[in-house]
């Protein structure tokens, strides 16, 4: 959402290239983490080692292939810099609109309280 890439496909590609590598070197240090129980004697410790690699290559696979072809299908198509500009263009025309001769120009009505 705040890339700077304007097309879906480009999004997905610029966020594949900055944070594709560091899903994948996740992936990779949490099966380094787990190979030694893989020569556990116990039949406990292997059944955790063959969840932990199911889990791990489910979450690297949708990290890295599921969910990027979704969103370059589905995904938003908004460029988040130009909406957070639009406001702040506005509001600085209301201030240009309020200044006369360099000084602050406050409406009355807008400036004074009901006291009922």
């Amino acid at each position: 959402y705040e890339s700077p890439q304007l097309t879906r496909e480009d999004k997905v590609r610029n966020t594949l290239e900055t944070m594709g590598a560091s899903i994948l070197v996740g992936g990779l240090s949490t099966m380094l983490g787990i190979v030694p129980l893989f020569f556990s004697a116990s039949e406990i410790f292997f059944n955790v080692f063959i969840v932990f690699v199911g889990l791990v290559l489910f979450g690297v696979t949708h990290g890295l292939v599921l969910l990027p072809a979704i969103l370059s299908l589905f995904g938003p198509l908004v460029h988040i810099h130009y909406a957070r500009e639009e406001p702040k263009k506005r509001r600085r025309q209301r201030k240009n609109l309020n200044r006369k001769d360099g000084k602050l120009a406050f409406n009355s009505t807008s400036s004074t309280r009901s006291t009922s």
